[in-house]
């Protein structure tokens, strides 16, 4: 149930692409049912820290062609677009491969997560990595505190380079 969600999730991020490009708003006639692919078949040990339970945020790299996507434990990694197949037979559906080098999940605010603080000052809480966009050379990712009733968090967005595996978090 919950891989399945996660290929519905990465097939609406395909289809509204289109209407971006045309600059124009987003309509219904827009979206287009092309199919669906299945996440890569890697778990990595942990359920927590792979795309088992739906994945988070996404992002589409047009460097690659390829999507951004974080684990519910806020690690991302790269995975492929493989052509959309329509069919009703989840086993005919093609799967994604990891593109990240292993260990092919990593955490991009390379332990500054919780850094959200006045002058970058860590706090307490859990705090989640959010949303990821890729623009020029870089993965922009924003990091939010769950519940923040003392309004510790003053910080929230950061960038790493495009290559996962090399360490350049900056921001927060």
């Amino acid at each position: 149930m919950l891989r399945t969600f996660f290929v519905a999730f990465m097939l609406i991020g395909l289809v509204v692409v289109n209407a971006y490009s045309q600059n124009r708003l987003l309509q219904e006639s827009d979206l287009v049912y092309l199919g669906a692919f299945r996440g890569p078949n890697y778990w990595g040990g942990s359920d927590c820290n792979s795309l088992a339970y739906g994945g988070g945020s996404m992002a589409y790299n047009h460097h690659n062609d390829s999507l951004f996507v974080s684990s519910m434990c806020n690690k991302v990694t790269e995975i492929t677009i493989p052509t959309p197949v329509k069919s009703s037979d989840l086993n005919s559906l093609p799967r994604a491969a990891l593109l990240t080098p292993s260990p092919h999940y990593f955490e991009p605010t390379e332990g500054n997560r919780n850094r959200l603080g006045e002058g970058g000052a860590a706090i307490s809480g859990s705090v989640n990595n959010r949303g990821l966009l890729v623009f020029g050379n870089k993965l922009v990712g924003t990091s939010k505190v769950y519940y923040d009733a003392s309004y510790q968090q003053q910080l929230t967005h950061y960038t790493h380079s495009l290559d996962l595996s090399q360490p350049s978090f900056a921001g927060h």
